[in-house]
Parts: structure tokens; C-alpha cells; sequence
């Protein structure tokens, strides 16, 4: 039965975010954008988007993460989903703690 029970909740479609503020004065351009792109690189199976207001990007696509204009004292909100968004979450969240 537990067994069971966790299979269910592992194929559950459960999918991660957070929120954060740009600390950084630049924001989310040309270097840190490339920095995301790469790091979604890892998570192939994984499916993550940054989201600021009603723009949003896939964290794969470089060109439009620059596009969101994400700078200084704005919030963005990042949406994990898929078969490693446990990992790639908490590598998100240090990339953006760290560095944005």
C-alpha cells in the first residue's frame, strides 16, 4: 500500500516555483541570461520558465530571457516542471540567489 501510494504521488504532475527579486543592478542580461540558458541545458527533461508580469521565457531560449527585461527591484517568478525539477530547482534557486 505505501508502495503504491507513492507511485501515485511521483507520477502526479506536481510542478515547483518561486519567486524572486532582482537584486542585481544589471539584471538578467546578457551574462546571467546565458548563465540560465546553460543551466537549463542540464535539466533536458525538465521544463523551466521565468515569468516578469505578463512576459515570459523558457529558460532554453536565450533571445527572449534577455527580452523580459527583468532588471533591478523586479520579481520574477520561476515554474519547474517535469522529471528533474527537484534538481533543478535547487539549482534555479542558488543560481538566483547567488547571482541575480
Amino acid at each position: 500500500i505505501i508502495h503504491a501510494f507513492i507511485r501515485s504521488i511521483q507520477e502526479e504532475n506536481t510542478m515547483m516555483r518561486f519567486e524572486h527579486t532582482i537584486h542585481n543592478p544589471t539584471g538578467i542580461h546578457g551574462r546571467p541570461a546565458w548563465q540560465i540558458f546553460k543551466l537549463a541545458q542540464r535539466f533536458a527533461d525538465t521544463t523551466i520558465t521565468i515569468s516578469k508580469g505578463e512576459k515570459s521565457a523558457r529558460a532554453d531560449t536565450l533571445l527572449r530571457l534577455m527580452l523580459l527585461g527583468a532588471g533591478l527591484g523586479d520579481t520574477v517568478t520561476v515554474t519547474i516542471d517535469g522529471i528533474d525539477e527537484m534538481a533543478a530547482s535547487i539549482a534555479m534557486r542558488n543560481f538566483f540567489w547567488n547571482n541575480l
